[in-house]
């Protein structure tokens, strides 16, 4: 080093280079110096090598130097930061000096406690600084500061106020285009929090920074100007860039947004894609950096697939992975993203966001189910999604749909998914995903409204969810075609609950139908395509707690009522294919068999000898066993000890008729269900049935048998036979075809030496009384034996009855010709006459013949000749309007006073012949003559005319007596 001194009164100095750090270092021992600054020069350790020094001055006076700065520096301290390689020529004086920096001197920035990595940069441009005040002002007209990925035009200053406290800031910089990923090296790390600092570091991904702008304006002892006392702002371009909002979830691509520094804090706006999905608003920012928070909000519009390819690329696809990746949708959907992460240690990030959807479609093909014009909100967050009564149509029906995942949404913390569906449903759709319940399909039609809930429990790792389904509904709009206790018309309402496994199959389904009966159920593979069906079935109970068995039906409990052979019609007819028996074993208050009642009958259904079925029933109106052969075409065989027929009583406990408590025909060994258009009489087999005690109603019918066949057409009753004292009934016909084309023929006849005994026994007590007899039926109508109507019958009646005595009869029920007739004609068919004689009408013979056809009954001469009189009918009644159009001609016998009198000492048998008597009894009994009248109008209030007599006399109207 060659230096140069010259004193006096001006002094001089020049050197060509001067090592300034030791007396820096020495300058730090002064306690000339202030405190902070020798406590500054003390730990920094600066580093000054001056090249070309020169220095002069008059003492007392002004002073110059200048200098080529070939390096300065010092360390980075405490929060401060530290610098080298800094260069340059500097002029100075007293009052101020100027820095010209060198640009091809590599400037070294270390900020350990702030960025955290030094940065290196060429720094050309102007420093200049100058006395102010009681300070000093340090500024720059144009600096260029250029890095490794960075660039910044600044100007402005600084100034130190002379007080110790901070400098007053004024400097703009326009920042020149950057990566995006570059801006991670300038993060003030002590006054950011780290999990902003984290998270920006991860968020930051791709992207230009482009238009930047800064402005710092203020006392620095206010920073960071939270309060309007001075200002910070740094604008800028986000350009095509990606920015991973939360790790786990898909990075914002294409962001074009504007970002904004303001005091403390960001804020950025702009749009781009999720996933793929358009984001036509993005907003982020944070309050300030030190306690505040992060947020962001998201907004964009997407096909509804490429949503859920998002949420398929988001943390939920962890927990949720079974149904993102069965889930299938599309159509239009509006979806919205929210964050906020408080940047304060352990706190919780938040994560939500809503998706709108319109007219979209959902499906999932493990379930078979699939909606179509979804419309609603759905909400997701941190652990899971839900959306609540979305709309949607389902098989063409309105609906509501809910999904629920995740803790915070689901009902039932124990469930990991949740969904449920309130919708209109056919009955037969929901059969078609239970081949455990395919049995019942054939039975079972309409439309019900359903509410569908899907739970998935929460499980081990590793281990399957269990997955549950459950259906509700009234069943109203569903029809079930079942046999008592189980048959229900479509309108009537019905608690129906079903639980399930999913997928079915994989564990036992459980139906109850209100109290009426329970069933569990289970189906398993037992070879490729083939599946093995074990189904219990509990009357009387909401639950089966018992397992089913491995295959076939078991029923246990107690009915109130049970159609028992239209549940074996069912199991062994039905198209439905039946269940194999393992045992029924129940009890009825009404066991419904034959078209009869019998209460409290124990009935068991087990497998026989084989591949037979055994039947038992035991009651005390009802006692025997039928077996019931495996091969098709076999006869079914039953004995029985004793069967005590009684027609049910009708709703509302009225007492029943006489029709209603009439012995049943022979078609009534058939099911009731025969009626169905799915049964076919021909599948019945042959029947062979004998009973020791046949009892129906109060007639005492005594032996029975019972014979028939199945045709090609349909089924023939070669005989039913029933023997007792004094009675003698033989039955025998046709039942051809089924449903609307069903038609049945019957041929009756009745060999009675008590017919007014048979009758009585019928509930026709009051009608006759003695009477040595025979009957005989023969007639077909349509639809089946039990569908007797009296609009499409076709056939005749002929009746023959000697020494009997017609009793009195309650007003307007007289019985006549009602004593000829079957138990189903109403019981004024052709006559309808209030009084006749008060105690009975004594006879010695009684018939004649009456030809049904086309809804008519027509009789040319029914007569009742007695001691008092000889009675003539003849006419037709219309049985579907239900009116008369008779005549009937009264020749009393005058010739025998005192038997007429006898005969004539009681009251009325029907209401025209006490029209006629009423007319008669007006006179002596000598002047008795006969009359012929016109009985005409409806069956319940009849019109009865006397046109003619003997003695020619006026003819008198009667009005039928009230």
């Amino acid at each position: 080093m060659a230096w140069a001194v010259a004193g006096g009164a001006r002094y001089a100095m020049v050197a060509d280079r001067i090592d300034a750090g030791p007396l820096l270092a020495a300058a730090a021992l002064s306690d000339r110096l202030e405190p902070g600054l020798r406590q500054w020069l003390y730990t920094t350790t600066p580093q000054v090598s001056l090249q070309r020094i020169e220095v002069a001055g008059v003492r007392g006076g002004p002073m110059r130097t200048h200098a080529r700065i070939a390096a300065f520096g010092f360390k980075a301290a405490g929060n401060a930061p530290g610098l080298s390689g800094l260069a340059g020529e500097f002029d100075g004086d007293a009052d101020g000096f100027s820095f010209v920096l060198d640009p091809k001197s590599p400037m070294v920035f270390d900020w350990p406690r702030g960025f955290g990595v030094a940065h290196t940069a060429s720094l050309q441009g102007l420093v200049s600084g100058w006395r102010e005040g009681a300070g000093w002002r340090i500024g720059t007209p144009a600096l260029a500061i250029k890095g490794e990925n960075f660039g910044v035009e600044a100007r402005g200053g600084l100034w130190w106020q002379g007080d110790g406290s901070r400098p007053w800031i004024d400097i703009a910089a326009d920042i020149d285009p950057t990566q995006v990923p570059a801006a991670k090296g300038f993060w003030i790390r002590h006054k950011m929090s780290p999990r902003l600092i984290g998270w920006l570091d991860s968020a930051l991904v791709g992207g230009q920074l482009r238009n930047g702008h800064a402005v710092v304006s203020g006392d620095l002892d206010d920073w960071p100007f939270r309060d309007r006392n001075g200002r910070f702002e740094a604008v800028a371009q986000l350009e095509d860039a990606v920015v991973k909002f939360q790790p786990g979830w898909p990075a914002v691509e294409g962001l074009n947004a504007d970002l904004a520094f303001i005091a403390d804090g960001f804020t950025v706006e702009g749009r781009g894609k999720l996933a793929g999905v358009d984001i036509d608003q993005v907003r982020a920012g944070i309050d300030h950096y030190g306690g505040g928070a992060l947020t962001i909000n998201a907004q964009g519009g997407a096909d509804a697939t490429q949503l859920v390819e998002l949420l398929r690329n988001s943390p939920l696809q962890q927990d949720h992975a079974d149904t993102l990746n069965n889930v299938v949708a599309s159509g239009a959907a509006q979806v919205g993203f929210d964050m906020k992460m408080p940047l304060v240690p352990d706190a919780r990030t938040v994560i939500g966001g809503t998706v709108e959807l319109k007219d979209a479609k959902l499906a999932d093909p493990r379930w078979k189910l699939a909606f179509d014009e979804v419309n609603g909100r759905a909400e997701y967050a941190n652990g899971g999604f839900g959306a609540k009564d979305l709309r949607v149509r389902h098989d063409g029906q309105p609906g509501r749909l809910t999904l629920l995942a995740g803790d915070q949404y689901v009902t039932d913390k124990s469930h990991m998914f949740e969904a449920g569906l309130d919708a209109d449903m056919t009955i037969a759709s929901l059969l078609d995903r239970a081949p455990e319940m395919a049995w019942l399909k054939p039975y079972v039609d309409g439309r019900s409204r359903w509410t569908v809930g899907i739970d998935i429990t929460k499980a081990a790792k590793g281990r399957a969810a269990p997955t549950s389904l459950q259906l509700k509904s009234d069943l109203v709009g569903t029809a079930l075609n079942l046999p008592a206790p189980l048959r229900k018309p479509a309108d009537d309402a019905l608690a129906a609950t079903i639980d399930a496994p999913l997928p079915m199959g994989s564990d036992d389904i459980r139906v109850s139908l209100g109290d009426l009966i329970a069933v569990r159920a289970r189906s398993r593979e037992v070879a490729p395509g083939k599946s093995q069906t074990g189904v219990r079935i509990a009357l009387g109970s909401t639950r089966v707690d018992e397992a089913p068995p491995a295959q076939g039906l078991v029923a246990t409990g107690r009915a109130p009522v049970l159609d028992a052979i239209d549940w074996v019609a069912m199991m062994y007819g039905g198209s439905g294919g039946g269940l194999a028996l393992q045992r029924i074993d129940v009890t009825a208050q009404r066991l419904n068999l034959v078209g009869g009642a019998f209460a409290d009958t124990h009935l068991v259904v087990v497998p026989a000898a084989q591949g037979a079925t055994a039947v038992q029933v035991e009651g005390a109106a009802l006692q025997g066993a039928v077996l019931i052969p495996a091969g098709e075409g076999a006869p079914i065989a039953g004995r029985f000890e004793r069967v005590y027929w009684r027609a049910p009583k009708p709703a509302g406990g009225a007492t029943p008729t006489a029709a209603s408590a009439a012995p049943p025909t022979a078609a009534s060994a058939a099911p009731a269900a025969a009626s169905n258009d799915g049964f076919n009489p021909a599948k019945i087999p042959a029947l062979t049935i004998d009973i020791a005690d046949l009892r129906v109603a109060d007639a005492r019918l005594g032996e029975a048998n019972l014979r028939t066949r199945p045709t090609s057409t349909g089924m023939r009753f070669e005989q039913l036979r029933m023997r007792s004292p004094g009675q003698n009934l033989d039955v025998s016909g046709d039942w051809n075809g089924r449903g609307a084309a069903a038609r049945t023929q019957m041929d009756v006849k009745i060999d009675s030496k008590d017919l007014g005994a048979l009758l009585g026994g019928f509930g026709m007590s009051q009608q006759l009384a003695g009477g040595i007899g025979t009957m005989h039926f023969a007639a077909g109508w349509n639809g089946a034996p039990g569908d007797f109507n009296l609009a499409t019958l076709e056939g005749s009646l002929d009746a023959d009855i000697r020494d009997g005595r017609l009793l009195e009869v309650e007003p307007g029920a007289g019985r006549v010709l009602g004593l000829l007739s079957l138990a189903q004609l109403p019981r004024r068919l052709m006559l309808d006459f209030r009084d006749f004689f008060s105690k009975g009408f004594a006879f010695n013979r009684a018939g004649g013949k009456v030809r049904f056809t086309a809804g008519t009954a027509h009789s040319d001469a029914i007569s009742i000749d007695g001691p008092a009189a000889q009675i003539s009918i003849s006419g037709s009644a219309n049985l579907r309007a239900q009116s008369f159009d008779q005549t009937i001609e009264v020749r009393p016998k005058a010739g025998n006073l005192l038997t007429v009198a006898g005969a004539i000492a009681a009251g009325p048998v029907g209401a025209a012949i006490g029209a006629a008597a009423n007319a008669v009894l007006q006179k002596p009994l000598g002047q008795m003559a006969s009359r012929t009248y016109r009985v005409t109008g409806p069956w319940k209030e009849p019109k009865v005319e006397v046109v003619g007599s003997e003695q020619g006399r006026a003819q008198t109207t009667v009005p039928p007596a009230r």
